[in-house]
């Protein structure tokens, strides 16, 4: 199980979280900052497999 950050048409940060083969099992409200996103994800994972990856797609590399 992974979660995958994205950005929407609207600018805002949400995620989705993906099993293994790659289906969508969930996914979450857009919020502003990327930093609530990311507290969330931390708070699901406190209470699931502290393991779970974290994919950002919203990173600039340049």
């Amino acid at each position: 199980m992974f979660f995958v950050i994205k950005k929407a048409s609207n600018k805002k940060y949400y995620f989705v979280i993906k099993t293994e083969e790659n289906e969508v099992i969930a996914s979450s409200k857009t919020y502003y900052y990327k930093s609530s996103v990311l507290e969330i994800i931390e708070s699901i994972k406190s209470d699931m497999d502290q393991k779970a990856i974290i994919v950002d797609t919203t990173f600039n590399w340049g």
